[in-house]
């Protein structure tokens, strides 16, 4: 008998990614959010606290999506993709991370104002347009992936640097110290 799966792996995640950058019709994408959801229920609403989506974090994945960056997010560029770009930042880090409207609009170099302007439009248009609420619902899921991977590859590191540590390979500040203090 084949053992199950019990972890979430950072190659899931990459693939998880993938598809939903990748899916061309609606269905397709519909089906690959419903994953998204299943598996970021079952992998972290049960402790929430394992994962948390930085507004920087955001920021790369809307600007990978719209084909702009951060940059260009944070600028004061009126132009509609970017200004669209920004608006769905702006929504997007409302809904996934504990940071205030104030914190918000700091991360995209724009006052509170502005960022709660948006979020009035953003509402508007996900109660009026599907492929509006379609688009945030397929961010916050590439959002939430990303950040499982940005957090295994630093559990990994760590205990890469902790390994190095233990067999002496990896130098300490004293250690550094002492071959500078004898040469």
């Amino acid at each position: 008998m084949k053992k199950q799966k019990t972890e979430f792996t950072r190659m899931d995640a990459i693939r998880l990614v993938e598809y939903l950058e990748a899916a061309n019709d609606k269905h397709e994408l519909q089906v690959l959010v419903q994953a998204a959801r299943a598996i970021r229920k079952r992998y972290m609403i049960e402790e929430p606290v394992k994962v948390a989506v930085s507004v920087a974090l955001i920021q790369k994945v809307v600007g990978r999506h719209f084909q702009i960056t951060v940059e260009q997010m944070k600028s004061e560029s009126r132009i509609k993709e970017i200004r669209k770009a920004r608006d769905v930042g702006y929504h997007v880090a409302t809904l996934i991370t504990l940071q205030s409207i104030n914190g918000i609009g700091r991360m995209f170099n724009k006052d509170h104002t502005t960022v709660m302007h948006a979020m009035k439009k953003s509402k508007k248009l996900l109660a009026e347009d599907k492929d509006y609420a379609a688009l945030i619902d397929e961010l916050v899921e590439k959002c939430w992936a990303a950040a499982i991977i940005e957090k295994q590859e630093m559990e990994r590191n760590v205990e890469c640097l902790k390994q190095m540590q233990k067999m002496n390979s990896c130098p300490t500040k004293s250690s550094l110290m002492s071959v500078k203090q004898h040469s």
